[in-house]
């Protein structure tokens, strides 16, 4: 099933500058200075999962009804839900910043001193791409959903992250398990590339799981997908011990990384 994406109006989630041209004052372009991918997956949740949209005063009022132990599951399968659709727009790159961004179409107003930019939506090819992808999401379980990013991402599924139950956890960033350390300091490097900040600036305050990892041992969380993302994560404390030196607070919150989980190590 796919949804129709085609005239969303994504402008409350894209900080631009307006360009003018210099003989009329008409708007000729924008230039796009920073895309909020999570609060665009959080808009777009209510379309992938609406039987969980809490904005819906019905949905609410059964999800207070819940027990503790009911709401804390419901909320987890939530967040692992708009993680699954922010991988989507990552995916699709619609992080990337300048004036020569091509997926979006904007539209103006005319008002009594000039024009401004009223509307931006996706172009038709990537609206109709975008909605495919989402609509994928849409009627799976967890397990499915994440299955359904990661063949997305890899073009196909590992032994084991199949049939398996994910949970979200926070991890000291310590006890990740690169099984490439190679390929982590590449991805390291990449994020220090002038090229890559815009990618680098939209992981630096991620709120959502930073990856996806199984725990095969007691303080040993083997890293799936994520390895951008974390490597994000460990960049940020790195400048946190730098800045801290002048300082006397506790960082162990701030070093520790949200991920989605699935506890091997108990079930052996």
């Amino acid at each position: 099933m796919s949804l129709n994406l085609q005239g969303i109006n994504f402008a409350s989630y894209i900080s631009f500058e307006t360009l003018l041209d210099d003989e009329t004052d008409k708007i000729k372009g924008i230039l796009i200075k920073k895309v909020d991918l999570e609060l665009m997956a959080k808009f777009l949740f209510a379309m992938v999962d609406p039987k969980n949209d809490l904005s819906k005063a019905s949905i609410l009022q059964h999800y207070q009804f819940l027990s503790r132990d009911q709401q804390m599951l419901l909320a987890h399968q939530m967040i692992i839900t708009r993680y699954c659709i922010h991988r989507v727009l990552t995916h699709l790159k619609l992080y990337q910043t300048g004036e020569e961004v091509e997926f979006w179409d904007y539209q103006c107003d005319q008002d009594y001193y000039g024009e401004e930019v009223n509307k931006i939506t996706l172009k038709k090819q990537y609206a109709d791409e975008m909605s495919h992808l989402l609509g994928g999401l849409m009627h799976k379980k967890t397990g499915e959903r994440i299955e359904f990013i990661l063949k997305l991402e890899y073009g196909y599924l590992i032994e084991s992250v199949q049939n398996k139950h994910w949970e979200l956890t926070s991890v000291p960033i310590s006890m990740f398990y690169f099984s490439n350390k190679k390929h982590y300091q590449k991805c390291v490097d990449e994020l220090k590339e002038e090229e890559n900040q815009a990618y680098a600036d939209s992981l630096r305050k991620i709120m959502l799981p930073r990856g996806i990892v199984v725990r095969i041992d007691e303080d040993k969380y083997k890293v799936i997908d994520g390895y951008h993302r974390l490597a994000g994560k460990a960049s940020q404390t790195e400048n946190l011990d730098e800045e801290n030196e002048l300082e006397d607070r506790d960082l162990g919150e701030e070093k520790k990384a949200l991920v989605i989980y699935y506890d091997r190590y108990n079930l052996e």
